[in-house]
């Protein structure tokens, strides 16, 4: 008896904090990958350009993997027995930065290209909303 009792009290708190965490992402706004689904959705997009942004998506995937052979760069990477060389960090790490600022400039930019003037539009508007405060 006492041992069922536990079991409701668990699976009850159990599902109590799983409906909490599934509430609690609903609130918090979409980004990164989910979030630019989302938009995409909202453009109506001919059947070819769909097929377009397979392809694109499909590219950036490939490159995706080809970047990961070259990761962030490690800090303990960086210290020697008498000190941590600053400059050469920074340059890794501005590097890394830059690779990955680039491609996804590359990958805007031949979104944009596929899309008409309405659904450039509607992109623009969209990124817009999306955005931090801090970047309005």
């Amino acid at each position: 008896m006492k041992r069922s009792i536990m079991t409701i009290v668990l699976l009850a708190s159990l599902a109590g904090m799983g409906l909490q965490a599934d509430n609690s992402r609903h609130e918090m706004p979409q980004r990164g990958v989910q979030g630019m689904k989302m938009i995409l959705q909202d453009l109506n997009l001919s059947d070819a350009q769909k097929e377009q942004l397979r392809a694109l998506r499909a590219e950036k995937r490939a490159q995706r993997v080809a970047n990961a052979k070259d990761p962030r760069p490690n800090p303990a990477d960086f210290f020697s027995d008498k000190s941590f060389d600053k400059a050469a960090f920074i340059a890794r790490a501005c590097e890394h930065f830059q690779r990955r600022l680039e491609a996804r400039a590359d990958f805007l930019e031949k979104l944009y290209a596929i899309l008409d003037s309405d659904q450039r539009k509607t992109l623009q508007e969209a990124l817009r909303r999306r955005a931090p405060k801090r970047m309005r």
